[in-house]
């Protein structure tokens, strides 16, 4: 070209650019003749081995050289999200139709520009794996913060919870002190007394007599005793005396070891007699008859009629249940329940009377230690409550026409029998002292409490005596009696004017009757 045609040139361009290397490189296409430029487009592209090359974000991953800001091989980036140079790709979607790294579906039309000098991936992992434990910690201060919040407004409740039952704590065991006002208010007019017997029945030697029980409606003791004499069958079981006449009348056979508790239901009509044994049998007290047997994995201690409802009867076993039983399906326990954790045999099964506090009625569980308040419900299931008495219990009764129960505690020295009242305090069931009479004898029978028209006498034995106390005056009277008293029992009969009672040793049942004088 000569000088004529390069100035023609630079006429027609006068304004060029000056790019220098670093601002914009632009590579200078190879010139090639139509037919190669040809057979090069139609062979198919082919890219280099992706995984050999370290992606610095700075090389287009088709032609491995450098991206531009313009110009045909500038940055673009496809929906994928992958870069490459305009050019390369352009080539490339001509014939492949997707995205050389995922291959996802792409097109021209998704062409995305994107304007940087340079990109570089900079590996930060490390850098996101600390920001998410950093986020797990705040999280956890938070949540600790929330727990530590809560915990201390459950503290100050808890706090305040404790007061109150401190404070209600205080007004029951004010209103379990004894109230010896209580006890005299009705029996004032008591000024002294005297007993005598009336009645001795004597059995054969070695009867081994242990408990007494009077049956109200029918006017009928029943006492347990072993079986004496000539008899094809030997063992233990109940004789049945008329309290009018003191004559003896039906003996049922009940088991081979002593017989240590009975029950009678609401109308008399049945009996319940345990012995310590792995069954409690139920007869007839008219034909004798066996009716039921119900049978548990546990020796039974103890056992109670439920005098409010028909056909249920309450087991005291020794591992610390109460099995409640109904003699229409007296295979299994209808339930078994536990006195609050306690595992101490049953060794008193009380039921009480339905009173305005305890409309269904209900039972005193006593154990070796603890004594507890069984009141029914209406649906036929029973709320458990532990009363306050924490002394250990050797003996137990509860009396329907006074309605207080009668426990004796023993002592190193002496023998503590008191009377208490159960009553309720802000709805709570609680026991409340009446009276307390003190024994000298370590070894004392089962105390017994007798309803009288002005208030209650209560009948001891301590010191080979049987003694009459008054919560007035003290002890009443006194009458030796030699031989060990195992138990007591009152007699109400509408035919019989003055207090009576039964007194119950091995061998023989002496009945006395009291004279009280009046002011």
């Amino acid at each position: 070209m000569d000088d004529t045609e390069e100035n023609q040139v630079e006429n027609e361009n006068p304004e060029v650019l000056e790019v220098t290397t670093e601002e914009l490189t632009i590579p200078i296409p190879d010139v090639v003749s139509p037919s190669k430029k040809k057979r090069k487009l139609e062979s198919p592209m082919k890219l280099p081995n992706l995984n050999l090359i370290e992606d610095d974000g700075s090389i287009c991953s088709i032609c491995l050289d450098n991206f531009h800001s313009s110009g045909p091989h500038r940055l673009i980036s496809l929906s994928c999200g992958h870069l490459y140079g305009e050019s390369c790709i352009t080539t490339w979607l001509k014939d492949q139709k997707n995205c050389p790294q995922c291959k996802k579906k792409a097109s021209a039309r998704e062409f995305r520009p994107i304007f940087a000098t340079r990109i570089q991936i900079i590996d930060n992992s490390r850098e996101m794996e600390l920001e998410l434990k950093i986020q797990k910690l705040e999280n956890d201060k938070r949540n600790l913060i929330l727990t530590n919040e809560s915990d201390k407004l459950t503290i100050a409740v808890q706090k305040r919870q404790i007061t109150d039952l401190k404070k209600e704590l205080e007004c029951l065991k004010k209103l379990a002190l004894p109230r010896n006002n209580l006890g005299t208010e009705c029996i004032q007019t008591i000024r002294s007394g005297r007993m005598y017997l009336d009645k001795n029945i004597d059995f054969k030697e070695n009867s081994e007599c242990r408990a007494i029980k009077f049956m109200s409606k029918a006017k009928k003791l029943v006492l347990s005793q072993k079986i004496v004499g000539t008899t094809l069958w030997s063992g233990y079981g109940v004789r049945f005396i008329d309290a009018v006449t003191y004559k003896g009348e039906r003996f049922l056979n009940v088991s081979a070891k002593p017989v240590i508790d009975l029950s009678f239901d609401m109308t008399d009509s049945f009996i319940s007699c345990c012995s310590r044994e792995s069954m409690c049998k139920v007869f007839n007290c008219n034909t004798g008859q066996n009716i039921a047997t119900m049978s548990t994995n546990v020796p039974i201690w103890s056992c109670s009629f439920n005098k409010n409802l028909e056909n249920q009867v309450l087991l005291g076993g020794q591992d610390g249940h109460v099995y409640v039983y109904d003699l229409k399906r007296p295979i299994e326990p209808l339930i078994a329940v536990t006195s609050l954790g306690s595992k101490t045999p049953v060794k008193f099964i009380l039921s009480i009377n339905k009173t305005e506090n305890f409309p269904f009625g209900g039972f005193f569980i006593i154990h070796v230690r603890g004594l507890y308040l069984y009141e029914c419900q209406a649906d036929l299931d029973f709320k458990v409550t532990k009363l306050n008495f924490e002394d250990s219990i050797v003996s137990a009764s509860y009396d329907n026409k006074t309605e207080m129960i009668l426990i004796s505690t023993p002592g190193e020295d002496q023998t503590t029998h008191i009377l208490m009242r159960l009553i309720k305090a802000d709805e709570v069931p609680v026991l409340q002292e009446i009276y307390r009479i003190h024994s000298n004898q370590g070894l004392t029978s089962r105390p017994t409490q007798i309803k009288v028209p002005d208030g209650f006498v209560v009948t001891s034995y301590s010191n080979r005596e049987i003694q009459v106390h008054t919560p007035s005056i003290g002890r009443v009277h006194s009458v030796p009696m030699p031989s060990l008293v195992n138990d007591f029992c009152a007699i109400y009969n509408d035919s019989i004017s003055p207090p009576t009672f039964a007194a119950l040793s091995s061998n023989k049942c002496r009945i006395y009757k009291v004279n009280l004088e009046y002011t």
